[in-house]
């Protein structure tokens, strides 16, 4: 499942918990592991329902076996946020992700990468309501708990500040914005290295960025080094490549600009 082959894993998966429903000793870690896991593989196919169903009883079970501040119950208890998000019940989901966010924190101590994540996951569902203001807020505690985890300029603490930039400009907080997606990428660079194909993504978003503050001769610098690593990564022939090339196009077309490079550019 986790290498992204959902259909080849359920079969063993339903074998695996039929054989712990089975067990005379009664339910186990591995049976609430399993049902966990199921609950990821049916939501992918779209069965929410199902999914809930099995996410609770894999909590229920994991609860029953121990006390409530373990890594297996918060993992259950994410799952089962993660898919309650996608089903919009966010009140639920938003309780689940408190509650496993304040277990890390007793667990692991307030400046641990585990909280960090946790910090983002419940940012997620606020953002899903619309409530940009507390998203800001959530990103804002999990770069300064990287910061400590991994040191300032490790590349995941640039992850979370172009997240934090994408939030700003969705609340239309253009400057913070900007400043959160340079500081991003300029981090994840310095770790990443230049040419990573996500700092190509990063870029383009960027560019869309400075676009709407009216500055297209920065907006079409980053398009171009966006194009420039997705050539050299992925090559000519790559669907991204040929998006940032029409996307490119597009725009110096919009903008006026007629020359052989923008017909080519079109015709990728």
């Amino acid at each position: 499942f986790h290498s992204g082959k959902p259909d080849e894993a359920e079969k063993p998966v339903r074998e695996a918990i039929e054989i712990g429903r089975a067990q005379p000793a009664g339910p186990t870690y591995v049976l609430a592991e399993s049902l966990s896991l199921m609950a990821d593989i049916v939501s992918t196919k779209g069965d929410l329902e199902q999914a809930v169903t099995l996410a609770r009883e894999s909590i229920k079970i994991t609860e029953s076996l121990n006390n409530k501040d373990t890594p297996q119950i918060d993992v259950a208890k994410n799952s089962l946020a993660m898919i309650l998000m996608q089903k919009g019940e966010f009140a639920e989901s938003e309780t689940l992700l408190t509650e496993t966010l304040e277990s890390q924190k007793r667990q692991f101590g307030e400046t641990h990468s585990q909280v960090a994540i946790a910090l983002e996951n419940l940012g997620n569902v606020y953002f899903r309501q619309g409530r940009l203001d507390k998203t800001i807020e959530m990103l804002n505690q999990a770069a300064a708990v990287r910061k400590v985890a991994y040191g300032p300029k490790h590349p995941t603490v640039g992850r979370t500040l172009v997240n934090m930039g994408t939030v700003l400009w969705r609340a239309g907080r253009l400057d913070e914005s900007e400043r959160a997606y340079r500081e991003g990428v300029a981090l994840m660079q310095e770790g990443m290295g230049k040419d990573h194909p996500d700092i190509a993504h990063v870029l383009a978003n960027l560019g869309g960025l400075l676009e709407q503050r009216g500055n297209r001769i920065g907006a079409e610098e980053a398009w171009r080094e966006s194009l420039r690593i997705r050539r050299s990564t992925l090559g000519e022939k790559h669907r991204l490549t040929a998006t940032s090339m029409i996307d490119l196009g597009l725009k110096l077309k919009s903008w006026g600009v007629k020359s052989d490079e923008v017909r080519k550019l079109l015709q990728a």
